[in-house]
């Protein structure tokens, strides 16, 4: 975040406020091995005039000496890079009249006195601005759209800005176009951001070696999650550990500077440490690990969204027909505390059913079974969320029609047609239907078939295509069963017609 340069930048603003002196240290506390404050103090007591035969030989008695040859004078003190409060304590000036800046990582280093200051990413006119400063401004006003851009794609860090600008001052003649290309490549964005010996990466892993084993795994397992935050629930989930732990580890995290805190029970990555943390994963689990705990959590995900749709009196007989799950997912007392976990979640929902149905193709039933959870229960409120959806369907059916299962493709088809019904786009719909009729015909799926066909006789019932509206109606009850028996298919529909605001009549599905 480029807190040094920030305190040097002050210290060099202020120094004639301390006409005694100042005194500068790098205490290494960001990584390696911590400077001892006793090492520290000789060259402080040197530069302030002791000499070196009278400079005592305790830790205790040279604070003493840095004390007394402060106490009458305006000094200040720039502790860089500090480790902890033990480290910095004996190097502070003990009276009134000097001062102490300190750097550090480590968000609970507060000395007694100290007044903290979080320095935060710049906003995006500052990241502008200082992008300039490095590439100079011609860049700049020639193209300010690009330069958002390339400004957004190094995460507004100064540190890559930085980078950023010396590589476009070691080749002037390719320009912000070219290097806004090559960050896009997100298999290579960190390898982009290194020049003339300094690396963003290599910033990120020296407080990442610095972590316990068990906080560096916590760090890979949430880079799986594509989400802008997480709340701790989802992290126990990946963690496969109890909350109350799993939220040491993430304020461990905080504490070293590789998480943020979100709000009262959320975190997120920058977006470069998530990077970072993510190309740790590849390098360091094996595949077999990362899968298990994004289907983990797909299987907790799916869970509660069962919760969510009981809690909104819309469960009916629904979870007995879907795929079972062995976990028991969130709990909500009531509709509104289900919504509210809904409008939180749906964007992180999205990405990681997005990712298992991309990377993990075996486990692709049990995002399809979330799917119809969400799809035919109304859970997603909201056009915004009903295209989010669509677009994770419309991975669902392309992973189907490639995967080895047999019934998926009917299944990922006939939750597509739902949505599409919903819409008011019945050609689609029509569409979807048919193929994942045709799909099912002869197959080991009844509920898939009936629901298809009896919601394509909805569909041509509506454009007025009667005579085929009745041949698929006549097909669905072939497979239906009786209404009345819980374990039949038409059953399962006139339970989920309940939920969404529908009757159930010989016509087939009726709004209310």
């Amino acid at each position: 975040m480029g807190k040094t340069a920030l305190a040097l930048r002050l210290a060099h603003g202020i120094r004639g406020d301390y006409p005694d002196g100042q005194l500068y240290v790098d205490l290494r506390g960001d990584g390696g091995q911590p400077a001892d404050p006793a090492d520290v103090l000789v060259d402080f007591l040197l530069a302030l005039g002791m000499p070196a035969a009278t400079i005592p030989a305790t830790p205790t008695a040279r604070a003493g000496a840095h004390r007394t040859l402060t106490a009458d004078c305006r000094i200040l003190v720039l502790l860089d890079n500090a480790y902890d409060t033990a480290q910095v304590t004996p190097l502070l000036p003990g009276t009134p009249g000097n001062a102490a800046l300190i750097t550090t990582r480590h968000r609970s280093l507060v000395p007694p006195g100290a007044t903290p200051f979080e320095v935060p990413v710049p906003d995006q006119q500052e990241a502008v601005a200082m992008l300039g400063r490095f590439t100079g401004d011609a860049e700049i006003t020639a193209d300010p759209d690009l330069a958002l851009e390339l400004v957004h794609a190094c995460g507004q860090l100064p540190l890559a800005l930085r980078i950023i600008g010396a590589r476009a001052a070691a080749r002037p003649g390719r320009g912000l176009g070219a290097q806004l290309l090559r960050l896009r490549a997100e298999e290579h964005q960190l390898d982009e951001l290194r020049a003339g010996g300094i690396s963003v990466e290599a910033t990120f892993q020296v407080g990442y070696r610095a972590l316990a084993p068990a906080q560096a795994r916590a760090t890979r397992l949430c880079a799986l999650l594509d989400a802008a935050d997480f709340p701790v629930a989802v992290a126990a989930v990946l963690f496969d550990q109890p909350e109350a732990e799993t939220e040491d580890q993430l304020e461990h995290l905080v504490e070293a500077g590789l998480l943020e805190p979100h709000s009262a029970d959320r975190y997120r990555f920058h977006d470069l440490v998530r990077a970072f943390a993510a190309r740790r994963a590849e390098r360091e689990d094996p595949v077999a690990d990362r899968e298990a705990a994004l289907v983990r959590l797909t299987m907790f995900l799916h869970a509660t969204l069962l919760q969510a749709m009981s809690a909104t009196e819309r469960a009916g007989s629904l979870s007995v027909h879907l795929f079972a799950v062995p976990l028991t997912g969130m709990r909500f007392a009531d509709a509104a505390e289900a919504r509210t976990w809904l409008l939180a979640e749906h964007t992180l929902l999205v990405a990681v059913f997005s990712r298992v149905l991309r990377d993990i193709p075996d486990a692709s039933q049990i995002v399809v079974a979330a799917l119809s959870v969400i799809a035919s229960s109304g859970l997603f409120a909201g056009p915004a969320h009903q295209r989010e959806l669509e677009r994770v369907t419309d991975h669902a059916v392309a992973a189907a029609d490639l995967g080895d299962d047999p019934g998926l493709p009917s299944q990922t088809r006939h939750i597509r047609a739902w949505l599409g019904f919903i819409r008011g786009d019945l050609t689609a719909a029509e569409t979807d239907l048919r193929e994942g009729i045709r799909q099912s015909r002869g197959g080991d799926d009844p509920l898939t078939l009936f629901m298809s066909t009896r919601l394509l006789s909805v569909v041509l019932a509506d454009q007025g295509r009667s005579t085929e509206a009745v041949e698929f109606f006549a097909e669905s009850e072939a497979v239906g069963g009786a209404s009345d028996d819980p374990n039949s298919p038409a059953y399962f529909l006139q339970e989920v017609a309940k939920g969404r605001g529908f009757s159930f009549s010989e016509g087939g599905l009726k709004p209310n």
